[in-house]
């Protein structure tokens, strides 16, 4: 570990690829003794002290996107950009993975992929699923047109996704999907009250 953080950079090194080695690298990424800047590669806290980022700046970079997040709501980068460019460390000009890394090492936090985009939300539960997101939208509004599903998706979170995959996330989820409405719901019992709630 002495040997990670003395140095301004670490790359992944495959060489030593165990179960040990991948611990050791996550729990210093969770002390955010060392941050990913990219794929293989790591920013160390040494580097960042010397170009003034502290600790307390990760820190605060957290709570800032915590206090403009509402409880349980999952969130991206891309729906979080407007909030990023408020915070301190916005000014060092590093990319996207760094941020993530950032968040996703919080123990605040939850994430999964979602699409190839990694989806978070700020929570104590363990093991989110991927298509958890899908039903807190659900929960929050009775069904969905298809169509709006997929341009929320692209607008709020930057996330392409296809009809036929939202289709098979109804499936596997046993959500209730409505063909002649071509909506989906969480359940047959939202689409009734839907219906009866509009007689």
């Amino acid at each position: 570990m002495d040997y990670i953080s003395k140095n301004d950079f670490y790359s992944y090194d495959n060489e030593f690829c165990t179960s040990t080695y991948n611990m050791i690298l996550k729990q210093l990424e969770t002390e955010y003794e060392i941050i990913k800047i990219d794929d293989n590669k790591y920013i160390t806290k040494r580097k960042l002290e010397e170009i003034g980022i502290s600790k307390k700046m990760i820190y605060d970079f957290i709570e800032l996107i915590k206090q403009n997040i509402k409880e349980d709501e999952f969130f991206t980068l891309y729906s979080i950009e407007n909030i990023i460019e408020l915070s301190d460390i916005y000014k060092h000009g590093f990319d996207d993975i760094f941020y993530e890394s950032i968040l996703i090492s919080s123990n605040l936090i939850q994430s999964t992929k979602f699409q190839n985009k990694v989806i978070m939300i700020f929570s104590t539960k363990k093991n989110i699923k991927r298509n958890d997101m899908i039903i807190s939208l659900l929960k929050e509004k009775q069904g969905y047109e298809i169509e709006d599903l997929i341009k929320i998706f692209i607008k709020q979170y930057g996330i392409s996704i296809e009809r036929q995959k939202l289709l098979t996330i109804s499936y596997e989820e046993n959500l209730y999907y409505n063909k002649e409405l071509d909506k989906i719901y969480l359940n047959k019992e939202q689409w009734y009250k839907e219906v009866y709630d509009n007689v």
